[in-house]
């Protein structure tokens, strides 16, 4: 058996992993007393779902890809308690960390990766700026706020 084929069976039990997960985490909401709930290895559970901070910095599309790569996506700040949540973590240090906030019509616009709307605003002081070309966010270690980056900007961690 070569590599590549070994790395494509690796893909496709993630894949069914990652579906068994939320199949998991679906029933746990539903039954609601579910008291144990197992991430894969290096991941950690927050509210009955699972996070990873990767160790490499890469630009706004790579880091989306990775986490789509893995059945999940950029990180979705909608409350203080997720914010609190990743500035909190051990691996939040030294680093921006891509969350999966765009101005994808390069309007000013940010929506979420997952469509919604933003609605609570962790912005650091002066941004959004506007500025043409910064058109992804990044969650900022230094003062734990938002901030606009070039999407291209191999600045960031995926969180």
């Amino acid at each position: 058996m070569d590599i590549q084929m070994m790395k494509e069976q690796l893909l496709e039990l993630d894949g069914k992993f990652q579906n068994l997960s939320e199949i998991a985490r679906s029933l746990c909401r539903f039954l609601r007393n579910c008291s144990e709930f197992h991430c894969p290895s290096g991941w950690k559970m927050y509210n009955q779902s699972c996070y990873r901070f990767s160790t490499e910095l890469k630009n706004w599309v790579s880091a989306n890809q990775e986490c789509e790569s893995l059945n999940s996506q950029l990180i979705i700040i909608n409350s203080k308690q997720k914010q609190d949540l990743i500035i909190n973590s051990s691996e939040f240090k030294e680093s921006d960390y891509w969350i999966g906030l765009r101005d994808t019509k390069r309007d000013g616009n940010f929506t979420w990766v997952d469509g919604t709307p933003l609605r609570y605003p962790a912005w650091a002081r002066g941004e959004p700026n506007h500025w043409g070309i910064e058109n992804c966010a990044a969650l900022r270690s230094v003062g734990s706020r938002c901030v606009c980056k070039t999407c291209s900007s191999d600045a960031g961690k995926a969180g």
